[in-house]
């Protein structure tokens, strides 16, 4: 098995819960603190904490100390390397699909068995 993780693994990994998904929404809008966060949640402290110690380690956001608060930031340029990621496959993908509807044109019976998609 690989140890090695990429950046990206991690950018996706963070990604996958939703909870980190809806947190790093909120960030993105204006930065808040850890305690902020946790009241919107039916978590603990605790569990709140983790899931942005998971997000700090895919760089997807920053916390910084403010007197006695720590203070969540979204970081949008580590979702730039994410985006440029899924871009190849949106390429290949709308080449397939294209290729698809020129097929299923050029095969009316075809466009009868399946329809348009």
């Amino acid at each position: 098995m690989v140890e090695y993780v990429s950046d990206i693994d991690l950018v996706f990994q963070s990604l996958a819960d939703p909870t980190r998904r809806d947190i790093l929404a909120q960030v993105s809008q204006y930065s808040l603190s850890v305690g902020e966060i946790a009241k919107q949640y039916d978590l603990t402290f605790a569990a709140v904490s983790k899931h942005i110690q998971v997000m700090e380690r895919a760089k997807l956001v920053t916390k910084q100390h403010r007197g006695k608060k720590r203070i969540v930031s979204a970081v949008p340029a580590t979702l730039h390397g994410a985006l440029d990621y899924l871009k190849r496959y949106e390429i290949v993908w709308n080449e397939r699909f294209d290729s698809l509807d020129r097929y299923v044109k050029n095969n009316p019976r075809e466009e009868k068995r399946y329809g348009r998609y």
